[in-house]
């Protein structure tokens, strides 16, 4: 039986998920720990010298896990920019592989755009509370 183009694309789809899914998954479930430790910490507010002190570690902590990540993030894009390359070639509306394959890629954007912000924001509160220790 011989496979068109579109048959090979969707197979190389199916193909790079498996491989990565679990990658994916591990990913995924890492930034959401992630943002849930961001939360609490920006919930969290101490006004005397040992609470702004633990607080102080407590944001580094985080934000060392939010740098980790942002080069996982990285380089699953890597990894999947050749097959987007492929699937907008051969585009195709009613294909729901393409579509949820592409809904991954962009919600991966997303994610690394979301850990650059909370970095950005992370290393913002850290100098803040050097400021009031000091």
């Amino acid at each position: 039986m011989k496979h068109g183009p579109v048959q090979v694309v969707d197979h190389g789809i199916a193909d790079a998920l498996q491989v990565i899914g679990v990658l994916l998954v591990f990913f995924f479930a890492y930034f959401s720990y992630a943002v849930s430790r961001y939360s609490e910490l920006s919930e969290e507010t101490g006004s005397d010298n040992d609470n702004l002190k633990a607080a102080t570690d407590a944001y580094r902590a985080c934000r060392r896990l939010l740098i980790w990540e942002l080069p996982a993030a990285a380089a699953l894009i890597a990894l999947l920019t050749p097959l987007l390359a492929d699937v907008f070639r051969q585009w195709s509306w009613s294909n729901p592989v393409r579509t949820g394959f592409i809904l991954v890629y962009l919600s991966l954007i997303a994610v690394g755009g979301a850990l650059v912000g909370m970095i950005i924001k992370a290393g913002r509160a850290i100098g803040r509370m050097n400021r009031k220790r000091t």
